[in-house]
């Protein structure tokens, strides 16, 4: 393209602004909305914010592959970033980054990053390194990480390193790893708003202070005596692929629902259940607006457009091979005939003696 940076007009630039900023809650000031669809534009992006235009706005309006390992991130942000629903993948930092690593350094308290996801690649800083933020103030909703997350000093997580702000509807399936403390699948540290967030991926460290969801949580601000409280609930994190370590390795206040699950409990419709909060029970099913149900872990739905799981059966049978439909058709027509199902994979009838699920 003959230009890193598209403008589009101002009225255009508002109604989007304001539609991004009814959900997350910002009431944004600048006057036009970047559209980025390649690696190119987006490393402009960064330089226009780092420039000092901190806070302007942009959508990705593609899928993005970095075709490098040089990324800067973008620093002291507090426009709104709406990725669409679109991931950027292979996005790395230099193995001698310093401070502030991610896809963002410091997302400030009016900044909002919401709907992007990363994938591969490997974030390395030294102090506060996320996959999405290494420092996060503001608002992250919507987002996942699944490249590497590493730093040779304190406050390293897979979505931010350091949290004072608020992380809402995001997982992490990426390695974390910090050669110091507060190490954290989700954040380094969280002194802020936690909730709705998962991490798969596995935590290690050099030092002490380390969890499967955050390496530490603190209701309050310590150091501001006007600190209203945090709120961290309903996360978890896989404790047969995260190995050695508690949800949360430092203090722990007010966390409600954190804890670690097996596989098997937060996976296909069995998440439904176990992972409280992401699910409503409703009707008989259950609904979410930012989740929906895969044969495997939840996935976020501003990935996934037309996923048809807006209501899942209660107690509902899996079925993943054509002995399983024919055992839920042989209880069917046994006289359950509200038995609710789902089909966790693509199934081959190995016969051609399929009886079928009458009076359903």
């Amino acid at each position: 393209m003959k230009t890193a940076k598209k403008c589009l007009a101002i009225l255009l630039s508002l109604m989007l602004v304001l539609g991004t900023a009814a959900v997350g809650g910002i009431n944004a000031a600048a006057d036009s909305v970047c559209e980025i669809s390649t690696y190119s534009e987006l490393k402009a992006f960064a330089s226009r914010v780092n420039g000092g235009e901190e806070e302007l706005n942009a959508v990705l309006t593609a899928d993005i592959t970095a075709d490098d390992e040089n990324w800067t991130p973008v620093r002291y942000y507090s426009g709104i970033f709406d990725g669409q629903g679109h991931k950027i993948t292979g996005l790395s930092t230099p193995e001698n980054y310093d401070n502030s690593a991610g896809l963002f350094g410091y997302v400030l308290e009016e900044g909002t990053v919401t709907n992007v996801g990363v994938e591969g690649g490997s974030i390395y800083g030294d102090m506060y390194v996320g996959g999405i933020a290494g420092n996060n103030k503001g608002t992250i909703m919507n987002c996942y990480n699944t490249g590497s997350v590493s730093g040779s000093g304190l406050f390293v997580g897979g979505i931010a390193g350091f949290n004072e702000g608020t992380i809402n509807n995001c997982y992490n399936t990426g390695s974390v790893y910090g050669t110091d403390r507060y190490v954290g699948g989700i954040a380094g540290v969280a002194q802020g708003n936690l909730i709705n967030c998962y991490n798969t991926g596995s935590v290690s460290g050099g030092g002490s202070i380390v969890g499967g969801v955050v390496g530490a949580y603190s209701e309050y601000d310590s150091n501001n005596p006007n600190d209203k409280p945090h709120e961290m609930k309903n996360c978890y994190f896989d404790t047969d692929k995260v190995t050695g370590v508690n949800a949360v390795g430092g203090i722990d206040v007010n966390a409600e629902n954190v804890r670690g699950l097996a596989t098997a409990q937060m996976t296909g419709t069995a998440a439904c259940e176990n992972m409280i909060g992401f699910f409503t029970l409703s009707g008989g099913g259950y609904t979410s607006d930012a989740w929906y149900v895969t044969d495997s872990y939840p996935l976020l739905k501003a990935f996934a457009s037309g996923s048809g799981d807006d209501e899942i059966p209660a107690e509902a049978v899996q079925i993943g091979t054509y002995e399983e439909l024919k055992a839920f058709a042989s209880r069917v027509n046994d006289e359950e005939y509200e038995l609710n199902a789902v089909l966790t994979a693509d199934i081959t009838a190995d016969d051609e003696n399929w009886t079928p699920v009458r009076y359903y």
